[in-house]
């Protein structure tokens, strides 16, 4: 008898160790894969990385953009800062050594702006400020739907590394479920891995030092993504009236902000500069015959003219990641013209990006951005790339 209980006791002793074994080893591995793609590090330790290497950072893990943000702005103090939301975010980097930064995941209403600007204003301050101001967040309507809350600036691990504990199951998870799912190449677990992040390092998508978003995974027509095919998905939703297209009704507390922006800029001696994202030109001809409501918001601010979304001869669909966020090459071209009559650019050095500009009026990245990869017409519009 006491030696079934022996047997028994040893049968489950082995069982506990051997079953402990398995899940140490199925957390090791996915661990030892994050450590590789950097996502163990700390916001700070992240930001220096970056600086250090000037690679791309991209996490479907653990991203915490406001920080990212605020420590990215006080290290690199920028000249130039453009904020908005991911319309104005595909902007190239290089403008002849001029320090011009991005930042724009934290700025999805007008109230989170006046706050977040406030709070870089004390870090450092800018010698302008380019805002692309979207038509949407100042619907009344839309806001009330998307009602984004003010973003907690507190993180007490902001320069610990994230240790084989810090991970959740659910992270831990998440590893398993993307090799399933193919968005994790279990081939390349092993290989060297030069940017921030697992989505940076498998699709060479995401935020540069400067804050310009490479959106491989479009350009290159990825098969796990949602791209807007010849804007129908854009179109839908116009038609529904959903999202962004909702019934225009204009928020006037979100007018008072946009006020407050100006006045706070204006007091610390800020240029500011509102700029409006352009939408595509099949895309604006179909929004300005169906969308009558937009009147009231023209009258409103007349000043200022915020749907100044008119189609351009320089400018055309195939410039678009889908009907209203611009790539790369128009929105570094638009930005070149504010700066160069904001006299913070030369012109020759404007005249540089309009002869790349007009060397790629097919396409929406330049080239050299997702070298030595190659962009696709993955819109389905005729663009020759």
């Amino acid at each position: 008898m006491i030696l079934n209980k022996k047997k028994e006791f040893i049968y489950y002793l082995s069982s506990l160790i051997l079953g402990s074994l398995i899940a140490l080893i199925l957390i090791l591995i996915p661990f030892f894969f994050f450590k590789k793609n950097n996502e163990h590090l700390s916001v700070d330790n992240l930001v220096n990385e970056q600086i250090l290497k000037q690679n791309i950072y991209s996490s479907p893990l653990y991203i915490d953009y406001t920080n990212y943000s605020l420590l990215k702005y006080s290290k690199l103090k920028p000249d130039v800062l453009i904020i908005g939301t991911s319309t104005s975010q595909h902007v190239a980097d290089n403008f002849s050594g001029q320090k011009v930064l991005k930042l724009n995941n934290t700025f999805y209403n007008l109230e989170m702006t006046e706050i977040f600007l406030k709070k870089l204003i004390k870090i450092h301050k800018p010698k302008t400020i380019l805002y692309g101001l979207d038509w949407w967040v100042l619907n009344n309507n839309w806001i009330k739907q998307n009602n984004f809350k003010i973003l907690n600036y507190k993180n007490e691990n902001l320069k610990k590394d994230k240790s084989i504990l810090s991970f959740s199951s659910r992270e831990y998870f998440s590893f398993y479920k993307g090799i399933i799912l193919k968005k994790i190449n279990y081939k390349n677990l092993l290989s060297k891995k030069s940017h921030i992040g697992i989505l940076a390092n498998e699709n060479l998508e995401g935020f540069t030092l400067w804050g310009n978003y490479l959106p491989s995974r479009i350009l290159l027509g990825n098969q796990n993504t949602n791209i807007d095919i010849k804007f129908n998905k854009s179109i839908k939703k116009l038609e529904n009236k959903i999202w962004n297209f909702q019934h225009f009704e204009i928020d006037h507390k979100a007018i008072k902000n946009l006020k407050n922006i100006q006045n706070f800029l204006d007091q610390n001696e800020v240029n500011f500069v509102k700029f409006y994202p352009p939408i595509s030109p099949k895309f604006y001809k179909i929004l300005k015959n169906d969308r009558n409501d937009f009147k009231e918001l023209n009258a409103s601010l007349a000043e200022i003219n915020i749907l100044n979304l008119r189609s351009a001869e320089y400018y055309s669909d195939c410039m678009f990641l889908d009907a209203f966020h611009s790539g790369e090459t128009l929105m570094t071209y638009l930005i070149a013209k504010i700066l160069l009559n904001e006299k913070i650019i030369l012109r020759k050095d404007f005249e540089d990006i309009e002869k790349l500009f007009k060397k790629n009026t097919k396409r929406a990245y330049f080239p050299k951005s997702i070298y030595p990869l190659k962009e696709i017409d993955f819109l389905k519009m005729g663009c020759d790339k």
